[in-house]
């Protein structure tokens, strides 16, 4: 498709980074990822 995808680990992130975000860190058996997509690289 032409990009490079990168899963984002949220639990990775120090708390004082997810200021703003509290309920995207909910607990229970929600399960919430991100990722980014760039143009792939191409040599």
């Amino acid at each position: 498709m032409g990009f490079d995808l990168d899963w984002i680990d949220w639990n990775l992130l120090d708390d004082d980074v997810r200021l703003g975000l509290s309920d995207y860190y909910s607990e229970g058996p929600t399960l919430r990822a991100s990722f980014t997509l760039m143009p792939e690289q191409v040599d």
